[in-house]
């Protein structure tokens, strides 16, 4: 893999393939991802530019219900507002698994992706290994309080 090969990826691909680097990273990058992606996903269906035929499968009707599901217990909440607003934020997840959907089957650079994915989680996974014996990551960041291994968690 070089650079050339990353100049090549589509902003969606490029969304895709940084998503585990953003787990790592913190809630504040995930979120935003999961807001962009949202946001690209309805721009292109709102332009035509998807259709979404996946729309009458079993998993989109089960998320559905899902959704309103929390809509409908937030109303028997002791605190609506917060239980309301949450509900409604899971739209967000519903939204980025469609990106996902979508987007994946269009991807052109999939197996460069999957390669990088797998050496994410397998530098990850060395690191907990080292953070086990040594009591602190490559980083040189000393093990939490709990004494659990956590890599750069």
């Amino acid at each position: 893999m070089n650079y050339r090969d990353l100049k090549n990826f589509t902003i969606n691909e490029f969304l895709i393939l940084f998503f585990p680097f953003a787990i790592i990273i913190g809630p504040v990058v995930i979120n935003f991802i999961l807001v962009l992606t949202s946001f690209i996903l309805l721009k292109d269906f709102i332009l035509k530019k998807i259709t979404l035929e996946f729309i009458n499968t079993k998993w989109f009707l089960v998320c559905i219900l899902f959704i309103f599901y929390n809509i409908l217990n937030a109303f028997f909440s002791t605190d609506q507002f917060n239980a309301l607003r949450g509900s409604i934020g899971q739209l967000r997840f519903i939204l980025f698994s469609i990106f996902l959907l979508y987007f994946i089957k269009n991807l052109k650079n999939l197996d460069l992706m999957i390669k990088i994915w797998l050496s994410l989680v397998l530098f990850i996974a060395i690191d907990v290994i080292f953070q086990n014996f040594a009591s602190f990551n490559m980083l040189g960041i000393p093990i939490s309080i709990s004494s659990r291994p956590s890599s750069f968690f």
